[in-house]
């Protein structure tokens, strides 16, 4: 259950990124792999990864947890 719940927060992510990124492979455009514990960002120009990881930085910080 757990690599799904993985899955399902970065579906959760990717979806909130306002940028234009991944990589277009015929009619698909191809933004991200995840599984389990593992995630692949796919950007067609190195100079959008520092934009683009701050930006799911920012996201992702979402889902922390608040436990005291």
């Amino acid at each position: 259950m757990a690599p799904a719940l993985f899955c399902r927060a970065m579906d959760f992510i990717m979806d909130h990124i306002s940028l234009k990124l991944g990589v277009q492979v015929g009619q698909h455009c191809y933004t991200d792999i995840d599984y389990a514990d593992d995630f692949i960002l796919f950007v067609d120009q190195e100079g959008k990864y520092q934009i683009t990881l701050s930006t799911m930085d920012k996201e992702a910080s979402k889902f922390e947890s608040h436990v005291s």
